[in-house]
């Protein structure tokens, strides 16, 4: 396959998301052994087509960080890459003084090249010193400090602290080769990598892939060099063998986060490099089509520090760190994790990755038009409004619980009590509706708002649920007002779509589905039932609408899980895009909804064409509830056109268009209006006015305009003068004529 056939709208072939993969697991996932703490891991398939784990150990009886000082790696196999996995023995250990692996066998790292594995692993030598028993104890942190006082524990720890510090500031990489993957293993007498360039102290943790032109490339972590606080940094390093000589490059793969622990591959449909770590809270993904410069993944975070069973339980871990993705036939299987619960057990994961491939998803023929990653520190005002108010009597929607952080957009929700007071401004209800209450409302939340409107075309958006139940996450369309503080006004009651809509008591469950409350005065769901969905808690799942005027297509993960025929009653007014978390359940505590972006794919054929039909652009409007909805005539193009009423003067209305060729074009404006004369509008392209013209003009010629390069460009019509009645605009299309 080509790169380019991997690639999105864009042309990036980073399209890889691999936290939208991730399955819940059950007890086969798990290694669990009494006698040890189980580690990191790794998996390669050997000749008898089974797959085998080798996996660090410490035992009971030295605890959890003698990883330092003794080790152990072993071996385990399975018929699956997922598990269950059964201990078959001890592969590696410190060999003792002289060697320079005296000392532990940990992190390992196996994989197989030109018909041979080898095994990567770290160990350590602290400067040829033998210890005694008490030195060992404090070394491996097996020292108790019951009854001390704050200044006695202090000291036990610097103390300790001077012997774990020459096994630390003396661990190395080195690598055992075999034949088979059952053995024998050869080691060598050295390391095969020091620390140097951008990296000081330590060399650990490595990660191998061969590369596609030829030699090999491994990820090393040590120290940042040239900065005082100790800060984990990857270096790259490179052979011609996997053996070495090794030779550290002078740029960091990852200079700028506290983060261990890659683990990486070459993913030849994409034509790129992807490395995922630990950062002491996440799972982050990166990615290079060189090897050599990395940046963040389009789908950087993968997983946070919880973990989810099928049973409906979960895992949470005190720490979540040595990820592994095991990759076969070009495709991520298996995700293996290192977990430790706050009660200090340790044991080793094997995550299932459902098989990529976009399931029933193609982009085909539509091109992002509208997004926002939320890479800010603030929302960007621009392009949202807040939904502040009230919702249902009793949740207090602020601002305040809106924050973006590391690339996504939190919406924090509460059980804390708010007393508003009588006379708050802010007391508006969401859903314009009048209650009866006191001004003291049970729980907090948050949503947001585009300020923009959409029609047809691809919906997505990437949302982590958020970790407590009976609470009601969503992402829909439905047509709403903003008031002159960025806050919603109201919404307008005409039609909506929900995207995805969950009650978190029933997690695989979803209102994927259309309302409207116009036909017949009722309000009609469509279809009536939830839509089974998988199991979204503790994973990012990425939600998509490909929006048709006959039907709507709904996805989850690339994978149809609905499909809607619209009735042709359903009212089709372009609407805004809602991010928002709600309850209407009693929750027992709050948490956080996440977004990891949100995007509009326009359909080409209505992107490119010279005839910009205005129902079908991307609309904003200062006109409310219905002074701005869809008309619909069969002398329209297309049968329908945007009717504006009641405007005053200052009142606007603008679109987005695409101009795919640049050049100069004749623009002519083609309304649908009455004859009677309704006040007069002004037209401006990206804030250059072209006209002015009375409304009930149902051809003008708006003039010449130039486009300068590809891209999308505003067209805003603003009411100049009205009637006692206010002004009219009826809009058809706007035909360029190159």
């Amino acid at each position: 396959m080509r790169a380019a056939d991997a690639a999105d709208s864009s042309g990036s072939t980073d399209t890889l998301n691999l936290g939208a993969m991730i399955q819940p697991i059950t007890e086969e996932n798990i290694l669990d052994q009494p006698e040890f703490y189980n580690w990191g891991s790794s998996i390669v398939k050997g000749e008898d087509g089974r797959y085998h784990l080798f996996y660090a150990q410490m035992t009971k009886e030295l605890g959890f960080y003698s990883w330092m000082t003794d080790g152990l790696i072993s071996r385990a196999v399975a018929d699956h890459p997922a598990g269950p996995y059964k201990y078959v023995e001890t592969v590696l250990q410190g060999r003792g003084q002289p060697y320079w692996d005296a000392h532990t066998a940990h992190n390992p790292r196996i994989t197989k090249f030109g018909g041979k594995y080898y095994l990567y692993y770290i160990s350590t030598n602290p400067n040829g010193n033998v210890f005694d028993d008490e030195e060992m104890i404090l070394a491996r942190r097996l020292y108790s400090t019951e009854g001390m006082s704050d200044k006695e524990r202090k000291a036990k720890r610097a103390e300790a602290e001077v012997f774990r510090k020459q096994f630390q500031e003396n661990q190395r990489i080195g690598v055992a080769v075999a034949d088979d993957v059952t053995g024998p293993w050869q080691r060598l007498d050295h390391p095969i990598v020091v620390p140097e360039g951008p990296i000081r102290m330590m060399t650990c943790n490595p990660a191998v892939v061969e590369r596609p032109d030829g030699g090999y490339l491994m990820f090393v972590r040590g120290i940042q060099a040239n900065v005082e606080k100790f800060t984990r940094s990857a270096a790259i390093a490179l052979s011609d063998d996997p053996i070495g000589p090794w030779e550290i490059q002078d740029k960091a793969a990852v200079a700028d986060l506290n983060s261990e622990d890659p683990a990486v591959w070459y993913d030849e449909k994409r034509q790129r490099y992807y490395a995922i770590y630990h950062a002491f809270g996440y799972m982050g993904l990166i990615t290079s089509t060189d090897g050599l410069n990395w940046e963040r993944a389009k789908h950087y975070k993968v997983l946070e520090k919880t973990l989810y069973k099928a049973d409906g339980s979960k895992v949470e871990a005190a720490r979540l760190e040595r990820p592994f993705v095991y990759v076969e036939d070009g495709v991520p299987r298996v995700l293996t994790l290192a977990v430790r619960e706050r009660s200090g057990h340790s044991y080793s994961v094997f995550v299932p990755l459902d098989r990529e491939g976009n399931g029933d998803l193609s982009l085909e023929g539509y091109s992002l038009a509208w997004h926002d990653e939320f890479d800010g520190d603030e929302l960007d005002l621009d392009n949202w409004f807040y939904r502040d108010g009230i919702d249902r009597a009793r949740t207090f929607l602020s601002r305040d619980f809106v924050k973006l952080n590391e690339g996504a957009l939190e919406l924090h929700c509460g059980i804390k009590p708010v007393d508003l007071g009588p006379d708050n401004p802010h007391r508006r209800h969401n859903h314009g509706k009048t209650y009866e209450d006191d001004g003291v409302y049970e729980l907090t939340a948050a949503g947001v708002i585009t300020d923009w409107r959409f029609s047809d075309g691809y919906y997505e958006t990437r949302s982590f649920i958020i970790d407590a139940e009976k609470w009601h996450p969503a992402y829909w369309l439905e047509r709403a007002h903003a008031d002159d503080n960025n806050s919603l006004l109201q919404f307008a009651y005409r039609s909506e779509i929900d995207i995805f809509e969950t009650e978190l008591q029933f997690s695989t469950k979803q209102s994927i589905r259309l309302h409207d409350w116009v036909t017949n005065g009722e309000h009609r769901k469509i279809p009536k039932g939830m839509t089974r969905s998988s199991d979204q808690r503790g994973r990012w799942v990425v939600w998509g609408m490909k929006l048709t005027r006959d039907d709507a297509e709904f996805f989850e993960d690339g994978k149809r899980v609905a499909y809607v025929e619209i009735p042709d009653d359903f009212v089709r007014d372009p609407r805004n895009m809602i991010l928002s978390c709600v309850t209407l359940k009693n929750p027992k505590k709050g948490g956080i909804q996440r977004f990891d972006y949100v995007r509009y794919y326009a359909p080409d054929a209505v992107r490119e064409s010279l005839q910009k039909e205005f129902e079908l652009l991307m609309v904003e409007t200062s006109l409310i509830d219905k002074k701005f909805v869809d008309g619909y005539d069969d002398r329209a193009s297309g049968g329908a056109y945007q009717k504006a009423t009641g405007a005053e003067p200052g009142d606007h209305v603008r679109y987005k268009i695409y101009v795919a060729d640049p050049g100069t074009y004749q623009l002519n404006l083609k309304t649908f209006m009455p004859k009677v004369n309704q006040g007069a509008w002004t037209v401006a392209i990206d804030g250059r006015r072209q006209a002015e013209f009375k409304a009930g003009t149902e051809m003008l010629a708006l003039g010449s305009h130039h486009f300068e390069k590809p891209g999308y460009y505003e067209v805003k019509f603003t009411c100049a003068r009205s009637t006692p009645e206010g002004a009219a605009l009826y809009l058809d299309r706007l035909d360029l004529i190159k």
